[in-house]
């Protein structure tokens, strides 16, 4: 038999096929690993993107919650206006507070209450013994005082009528212990 030329096309189509396909071999598994190489880096930019997002979200807590207790403590000074409430950074919780809840309290008993509880609010005295039997509430079920902010601490500043209430705290997110954050807070009373 005569092979005729159409042959020869379809014999060459074959072998040209055939050599094609021996020299993709390993290409899709090339592939396979670029497109695992690529996803793996752009789930890395995931897991960053929501670290720094948890950071942020927690820095924006203690925020809130030294803006809280800048409020908290002017409240108060409005509810006693004629007591000084002028006090330090380093300034420890007075141990002679009373619990002015049920009895009756003098000006300067109800500051030493309200900067007691304020002190111990902020949590640099969390280890204090004045901030561990100082408690809120004015029956049975009173709830201890705990601190809000990490090492937060405080002073209060009087010019006349003029009050500067300024909160500092570390955040546990930061490497630099003494790298600390503040909130200041400036009003007339």
């Amino acid at each position: 038999m005569k092979k005729s030329g159409g042959d020869r096309v379809l014999n060459k189509k074959k072998f040209h096929s055939s050599v094609t396909l021996n020299l993709q071999q390993g290409v899709g598994l090339i592939e396979i690993l670029i497109s695992i190489l690529v996803l793996s880096i752009g789930l890395l930019g995931l897991a960053g993107l929501q670290a720094v997002g948890l950071k942020n979200n927690s820095q924006s807590f203690d925020r809130s919650y030294a803006v809280f207790l800048a409020s908290n403590i002017l409240d108060r000074i409005r509810a006693n206006p004629t007591a000084d409430y002028t006090t330090e950074v380093n300034d420890e919780p007075s141990i002679t507070a009373n619990k002015c809840e049920k009895s009756s309290c003098d000006v300067s008993v109800l500051r030493d209450y309200d900067l007691s509880q304020w002190k111990c609010l902020l949590g640099h005295f969390n280890q204090h013994a004045n901030c561990s039997t100082l408690k809120f509430g004015g029956d049975e079920q009173d709830a201890q005082v705990q601190g809000l902010l990490n090492d937060g601490t405080g002073s209060i500043i009087r010019n006349g009528s003029r009050y500067i209430i300024t909160i500092e705290w570390s955040s546990p997110t930061k490497i630099d212990p003494n790298n600390r954050s503040s909130y200041n807070m400036v009003t007339d009373i």
